[in-house]
Parts: structure tokens; C-alpha cells; sequence
């Protein structure tokens, strides 16, 4: 049976429906990872200046001393880390679902 130029249209129409809504979806998840980024950049510097403080105040200092001023920052990098890799994990879902095949999460989430 032939399919009606209604039919297609229609169809056509799903399609781009779910292509304009993974671009939204893309684009959200970019922007979230580029401000988790700056965020690691931020805490990162963050430890540095904790430390560069923590040295100016005693000259020396032990490690324990290090990773008791800067302890709350390195868990709020690991966190940052670990926020990327889940929005990453989420665009090849993402990706999988607009092609219809199940997602593979070992796949890698930059290769645009």
C-alpha cells in the first residue's frame, strides 16, 4: 500500500521532533559539563590558595595538615567528577535513544 503524503509528513515530523529535542537535551547536558569545568577550576584554585596560605603561615607544613585545610575541596572536585561523567553518561543515552538502540555507557561521550 502506498504510503500518503500525510503519512510521510507525519513521520518526518517525529523524526525531527526527536532530533530537535536531543539537540535541546545536548545542549543542556555541554552546558551543564562546561560549568562543572569551571567549577573544578575554581575549587582547584581554590586549593592552591589554601595551601600557598596554609605555607605562608607556617613556613612547613605535614601532609595531615594539607588535607585537613583543603579536605572539603578535594571531595567537592571528586563530586565535580563525577557530575561530569553522569551528564556525559547521559548524552550517549541520549544519542542511543534518538537512534533506537539500546546505549552502551562505555562509549565515549565526545566524540562530536
Amino acid at each position: 500500500m502506498k504510503e500518503s503524503f500525510i503519512d510521510k509528513a507525519k513521520a518526518d515530523l517525529k523524526v525531527i521532533g526527536r532530533t530537535a529535542n536531543f539537540a535541546t537535551h545536548f545542549t543542556k547536558y555541554k552546558l551543564e559539563i562546561q560549568a562543572k569545568k569551571q567549577e573544578k577550576e575554581r575549587v582547584l584554585k581554590q586549593i592552591g590558595q589554601s595551601v600557598f596560605d596554609l605555607y605562608k603561615e607556617h613556613a612547613t607544613f605535614s601532609g595531615e595538615a594539607v588535607l585537613e585545610a583543603v579536605g572539603d575541596n578535594f571531595a567537592l572536585y571528586k563530586q565535580l567528577e563525577d557530575d561530569i561523567e553522569a551528564i556525559e553518561e547521559q548524552i550517549v543515552q541520549a544519542k542511543s535513544d534518538l537512534k533506537g538502540a539500546p546505549s552502551d555507557p562505555s562509549a565515549d561521550a565526545d566524540k562530536d
